[in-house]
């Protein structure tokens, strides 16, 4: 939208150029291959109606509108967010033709209703985008959404399977968001068209980055514009902000890319899927240590049930409990403790005899009740 903002300010005072910017956006096509209750699809119709109307007024024309619900398109698996983003495409379409005769003084009636935007329902991780929202000669297409991201242990079989028939190898560490990115790219690959997500930071960081980015960019592709991490939160009840990012893609030009982070804006010649500028160099996961010492076979991941983990407080009030328990205590870190100087203990039972975990009763309990969550 800045960009396009940019182009009318340099066009204004030109009818000629004016109505080049016209016909222009009105082959632009916006696709959400996530798009839930059209959101995203709803502001950028808005956007584009108000600045056919900023045009019509630059000219000193009198047209009817020209964009159109038929220039939207969206995928959405949900049954009933599918229709409510149908649905209110129309509302907003409504709204923006009131707006444009507020205006203008005349426009074309809303009823009786008309296409509502080209809103599918399916699974987009399994449907041809390209059937979705047609690429033809002379558009401009911008695919751009909030696409559910869902870690590997967080994913469900369906879920799963998706990512295997996207992915077919080397898929079981991946972010689910990473089929939008990996489809995403193959549908604007050789084609007047970008991409953009907002997407959870993971995607640019760690064992993600090399998974990932090393089948999306490919040598064709480029990230022209990303938001390092911030904090992203709604109006939803009980909703919990989330860290997110978010990173654009294009076809390879030579034009500067823009990271942005809060309200700087700097402009790089290239961008890694670090999200930061520099040349893009993957760091790879390795199983063999480069010293002597033993490999890891697995991070820090506690697996027990909060029955054996304990904030100092919780620690202290339960050694006053059971004095004898003092002696297995050690400090737990972890990277949340770690970044924010909390700190945790664990109770560390490796080895512990059985006649001694008899004598201690309140640790003899935390591990039955570990046992019985184990079981189920």
């Amino acid at each position: 939208l800045e960009e396009l903002q940019e182009a009318y300010e340099k066009a204004k005072t030109s009818p000629k150029k004016l109505n080049e910017l016209h016909k222009r956006i009105t082959k632009i096509k916006i696709f959400d291959p996530a798009c839930g209750s059209g959101n995203f699809l709803i502001i950028a119709y808005k956007e584009l109606r108000r600045l056919e109307m900023q045009i019509f007024k630059a000219a000193r024309m009198l047209n009817m509108p020209s964009i159109k619900l038929s220039q939207f398109y969206g995928i959405e698996l949900d049954d009933f967010a599918h229709e409510v983003a149908i649905l209110s495409l129309w509302l907003t379409e409504h709204q923006m033709n009131m707006e444009f005769k507020k205006e203008f003084g005349d426009c074309t009636p809303t009823l009786p209703l008309q296409d509502g935007g080209n809103i599918v329902q399916g699974n987009a991780t399994r449907l041809e985008w390209s059937e979705v929202c047609p690429k033809e000669d002379g558009d401009e297409i911008y695919v751009l959404g909030n696409p559910p991201y869902l870690g590997s242990r967080n994913q469900n079989k369906e879920q799963k399977e998706d990512m295997k028939e996207v992915f077919s190898k080397d898929y079981k560490s991946l972010d689910y968001i990473a089929c939008w990115f990996y489809k995403g790219a193959n549908y604007i690959r050789d084609f007047n068209s970008k991409m953009a997500f907002v997407s959870t930071n993971s995607v640019s960081q760690g064992e993600q980055v090399a998974l990932t980015w090393k089948r999306v960019l490919k040598d064709d592709l480029e990230i022209n514009f990303a938001h390092q991490s911030f904090k992203w939160e709604n109006n939803a009840k009980a909703n919990a902000a989330v860290i997110v990012v978010i990173i654009g893609v294009s076809n390879k030009d030579n034009s500067s890319k823009l990271i942005f982070k809060e309200d700087l804006k700097l402009e790089v010649s290239n961008i890694t899927p670090y999200l930061i500028k520099g040349k893009t160099i993957y760091v790879d996961s390795k199983t063999k240590p480069l010293s002597s010492l033993p490999p890891i076979n697995f991070g820090n991941m506690p697996a027990d049930g909060g029955k054996l983990l304990f904030t100092t407080e919780e620690k202290n009030d339960f050694i006053e409990k059971e004095p004898k328990s003092e002696i297995w205590f050690k400090q737990l870190l972890s990277a949340h403790e770690f970044l924010n100087g909390k700190d945790r203990w664990c109770l560390w039972l490796e080895d512990i005899e059985e006649d001694v975990l008899n004598n201690m009763p309140y640790v003899k309990q935390r591990v039955e009740e570990l046992k019985i969550i184990r079981e189920n």
